[in-house]
């Protein structure tokens, strides 16, 4: 993990993904290591993949421990959706982004009480709204 930082530092994005996924081999739980992925896509320009990373950390806390990523995860994939994809120019990235954070939504729908989940993905910014309300 330490390595996948590293690499991070140096703007060596691929071989800090290549090293933050042999952690993860190792500890699928490991936080760190998800974050050092999360942070190698992201500054490669690849904000779908990091999404993706994400949704997958997400999946593994929730799966295996039943809670959600700690706030320094949070807070990366915040910033990630904060900024403007530098790839935005082609279809299938924002195309794959779209579904990335559909399917985001999707869950965390499905993780709140009293939520109702739309089938289709064209209500679900609508519940999503409704339950924002609601709070």
């Amino acid at each position: 993990m330490r390595a996948a930082g590293l690499a991070n530092g140096t703007r060596a994005f691929d071989q800090a993904a290549r090293l933050a996924r042999a952690a993860l081999v190792h500890d699928g739980l490991s936080e760190v290591a998800w974050q050092h992925l999360i942070r190698s896509q992201w500054l490669a320009g690849r904000h779908g993949e990091a999404l993706r990373a994400y949704a997958g950390l997400r999946e593994a806390m929730l799966e295996e421990l039943g809670d959600e990523p700690g706030r320094e995860s949070r807070e990366l994939y915040q910033a990630i959706l904060q900024e403007p994809t530098r790839d935005a120019g082609t279809s299938t990235s924002l195309g794959g982004e779209l579904r990335t954070l559909l399917r985001l939504l999707r869950q965390t729908l499905e993780a709140t009480p009293g939520a109702h989940v739309p089938a289709l993905d064209a209500g679900l910014s609508a519940a999503a709204m409704r339950v924002l309300g609601a709070r």
